[in-house]
């Protein structure tokens, strides 16, 4: 596959340089047909406009013909590799030659009528050293085009490698997830066997609603909002069947929100963070709120609690020590560089807050407005 994208790649290069040489000589013959035509009214030779561009087009063309041997002669023959010697001494040999069919198709052209006159020796005194030179031009033209062409190969190579290696850190930080929060529903499963085996089987079917979802998105590292307020909602029930009337949910999203994109499990580790270390060690009920808004060109989603906050050791810190919100921070990182924004922080009534902001991108594609 690789290789056949490397094939289109020169094989489109090469066809642009050609064209580009095309178009050269055909502006170069417009300019002479002019500067013919224009120089002779002067003289008492005079010229007409068809004798002027016939001679010009005739000239140009025969140099863009030269030009394409000699491209084919430099890409087939490369001064590089182990047979550079070799092939230098048949650019050698192939010079000569090739300034000599340009003199005497010259030379022809002339006798034909089409150009002025002249005898072989003229045509080869005026003109072989400059085909000699428009030879070596174009040998140095050929392969500065191969190194070009080279030099972006290795640019894409790098950065389909760089993308590669997102991807996969991506998806490493999105799999540390699923086990972490398979652990913990399952060690809530195994503690309402005990007590109430109809909530346990409810959360096991929850769970595997859950799993089941997990494993449709596959490598998909950013869902609508609406899916993932979804899947949170999936995963909230199972909480609420394990905490009973000591949580309260409460999730308001924007309407306008619903469709943006972001990160798939972004809001679940947040809110299990909030769940297992601000409401878990209370005594008495607590609650939970997650909000999701549209900011200007900004998404910005909370999940805060009304539990012992961070000062009570809530289980983390602002730099987003633990699991969830590590691998949070990694991810945003990794989908947006710098531009996010995740803070956390105890809450002035009480309990512990964390906010991220990212970029607002409808799920349709292209940034917002």
């Amino acid at each position: 596959m690789d290789a056949a994208l490397r094939t289109t790649d020169d094989s489109a290069t090469r066809r642009g340089w050609v064209l580009m040489v095309f178009g050269w000589w055909t502006l170069y013959a417009l300019v002479y047909a002019s500067q013919a035509y224009f120089g002779n009214q002067a003289s008492n030779t005079p010229i007409t406009w068809s004798r002027a561009f016939s001679g010009a087009f005739l000239g140009s063309y025969l140099r863009v013909g030269v030009s394409f041997l000699i491209f084919w002669l430099a890409w087939s023959f490369p001064l590089e590799g182990r047979r550079w010697k070799a092939h230098l001494a048949l650019h050698a040999a192939a010079c000569p030659a090739v300034a000599m069919l340009e003199v005497a198709a010259g030379w022809w052209f002339g006798q034909m009528g089409w150009y002025r006159p002249q005898t072989f020796s003229q045509r080869f005194y005026g003109t072989f050293h400059q085909n000699v030179l428009e030879y070596a031009l174009l040998l140095c033209v050929a392969h500065g085009i191969t190194f070009y062409r080279r030099a972006r190969q290795r640019e894409l190579a790098a950065s389909r490698l760089e993308a590669g290696m997102v991807r996969a850190q991506l998806q490493a930080l999105k799999m540390q997830l699923h086990p972490h929060f398979l652990f913990n529903a399952l060690n809530a499963v195994s503690t309402l066997m005990h007590r109430d085996v109809e909530a346990a089987d409810r959360v096991v079917a929850r769970l595997s609603e859950l799993l089941r979802a997990t494993l449709e998105s596959g490598d998909e590292q950013e869902v609508p909002l609406a899916a993932e307020v979804s899947f949170l909602r999936a995963y909230l029930e199972i909480e609420q069947v394990r905490f009973g009337e000591r949580l309260r949910v409460e999730v308001r999203v924007d309407p306008e929100a619903l469709q943006a994109r972001v990160p798939h499990l972004v809001l679940q580790p947040l809110v299990e963070n909030a769940i297992r270390h601000g409401i878990a060690p209370r005594v008495g009920p607590g609650s939970v709120q997650v909000r999701a808004d549209r900011v200007g060109g900004r998404l910005v989603m909370r999940v805060a609690d009304d539990g012992l906050g961070l000062d009570a050791g809530a289980g983390a810190d602002s730099a987003g020590v633990g699991v969830g919100l590590a691998n949070t921070r990694a991810r945003l990182e990794h989908l947006y560089g710098r531009d996010f924004r995740l803070e956390l922080a105890d809450r002035a009534g009480g309990g512990t807050e964390v906010t991220v902001e990212i970029p607002f991108r409808p799920a349709g594609g292209g940034e917002a407005p």
